[in-house]
């Protein structure tokens, strides 16, 4: 009689567990026609509208060779409750003095352009105009870290500067103007373009987006 054990054949257990949570697209709605219709009221007002048909047309009485820059802000909101609001464009002006300035000093090394990356938010209604050096009133406690500016992506492409900034703030606040900075730190830096516009209310739980392309053509 073998008492001798037969081996046990291999025996190989596998399990894997797989979950997915399908939220389904967030829902994209139109600014309200009425914040629509005032903003573009505000820019028929201040000739931003008009702006790019100046620049076709000059760019077709002019030489070959002379150069135009032109800029455009558009917005998105994100709500609490994961719905998107496109405000669409926001603003056409405007390139300030201090802006060029900075451009035409990046030539000789004193500035660094890549520096110009910074969005400042701020609550004043005061048009825009080519001497300005600062937001008339920005946020300072309201951001989400105290007195620092959103940092913005950026990228290049066929003549163009985009840079991407998202203003999450931490208090109720009504937002009318913007501006691109050269520096991080509230109350200083230069400002190189500042656009005001219909007021955007905000809660603490909300988002603005906003997309500045800068086009030299």
């Amino acid at each position: 009689m073998n008492c001798e054990a037969e081996p046990l054949a291999d025996v190989s257990l596998a399990s894997r567990l797989e979950m997915r949570v399908n939220r389904g697209p967030s829902r994209v709605a139109r600014a309200p026609w009425r914040w629509r219709a005032k903003n573009w009221l505000r820019m028929i007002a201040s000739g931003e509208l008009i702006l790019p048909m100046w620049v076709l047309w000059l760019r077709l009485i002019s030489p070959r060779g002379l150069m135009f820059a032109t800029a455009e802000l558009r917005g998105r909101v994100t709500h609490s409750d994961g719905t998107v609001t496109d405000l669409g464009l926001l603003g056409r002006h405007l390139v300030v003095t201090a802006g060029k300035n900075f451009l035409a000093s990046a030539f000789d090394n004193t500035v660094e352009p890549e520096i110009m990356k910074y969005h400042g938010f701020g609550t004043g209604n005061t048009a825009a105009t080519v001497g300005d050096t600062a937001l008339e009133t920005e946020l300072t406690t309201q951001y989400a870290t105290n007195n620092t500016r959103p940092t913005g992506s950026q990228a290049s492409s066929s003549a163009t500067y985009t840079t991407i900034g998202t203003l999450a703030p931490d208090a109720t606040v009504s937002i009318t103007e913007w501006g691109l900075h050269s520096q991080a730190a509230v109350a200083g830096g230069t400002l190189f373009d500042r656009q005001v516009f219909s007021a955007v209310n905000l809660t603490s739980a909300d988002t603005l987006a906003v997309t500045y392309t800068l086009t030299i053509s």
